[in-house]
């Protein structure tokens, strides 16, 4: 049977002689409890790291030990071979960016947004230059309200309006994430107005059963316009 990626991780973390707390402060989680489940092959199942994570083990792991620790050994427990660094960094900075959740494009859709670790890549087919300072997410899209845009299973790309320095236009594509105590849920719809300045959350479907949502939100729920939609991906 082949290593587990979390016996693959102690391996190399033992071998570069660094402890469970060093190697967490370097990757900016709280402590050692908070890395010790990459470790944990009962609580970490995934077949590989997640990239963004072993971008920055290459930065303390290569090196250390006897033998040294190789880069190419590090880029492993990402389950990525034959790249060198500056390519694997060239892919996760330009040419992909995450899938960080779900968006409803429906009904409300808990979980917004996924832990780190169960981000996934989507590469990108068109550059786009547009908000150089904004950062781009994906989102997997659920549900049929959108469905003449966005068929269930499409991605969406959005940049956050507060990053880009504006606010939504009649006809944006938007993400829109309602706040419950502590539930998050999101959906993306088009930003309209009618006659009466009254802000709806229009569909665009050939179900006829949708129809636009008031933004106003009500006593415990609180509404806010998360994210311009600036591109999609889907099967035809």
């Amino acid at each position: 049977m082949a290593e587990s990626v979390t016996t693959k991780l102690k391996a190399l973390r033992t071998r570069a002689g660094l402890s469970m707390g060093q190697v967490a402060k370097h990757l900016g989680l709280r402590g050692a409890s908070s890395y010790q489940r990459y470790e944990d092959g009962a609580l970490y199942k995934k077949p590989h790291l997640p990239v963004p994570m072993v971008r920055k083990l290459l930065d303390i792991f290569p090196g250390r030990g006897s033998p040294p620790i190789s880069q190419e050994e590090v880029m492993m427990l990402a389950g990525i071979d034959g790249l060198t660094v500056p390519q694997l960094m060239a892919l996760d900075d330009q040419n992909w960016i995450w899938c960080v959740g779900e968006a409803a494009a429906g009904v409300w859709r808990e979980a917004f947004e996924w832990p780190r670790e169960d981000w996934t890549p989507i590469v990108l087919s068109v550059r786009d230059d547009r908000f150089p300072r904004a950062r781009r997410a994906a989102l997997l899209v659920r549900g049929d309200s959108m469905d003449e845009l966005y068929p269930d299973g499409s991605y969406v790309v959005f940049v956050r309006f507060d990053e880009v320095g504006a606010k939504p236009r009649v006809g944006d594509k938007v993400v829109v994430i309602r706040r419950r105590q502590d539930l998050v849920e999101t959906t993306v719809k088009i930003y309209t107005k009618d006659a009466g300045g009254k802000i709806w959350l229009a569909p665009r479907s050939r179900n006829p059963k949708y129809t636009a949502l008031p933004l106003e939100g009500d006593g415990d729920r609180e509404i806010e316009i998360l994210g311009l939609i600036v591109s999609s991906h889907r099967l035809e």
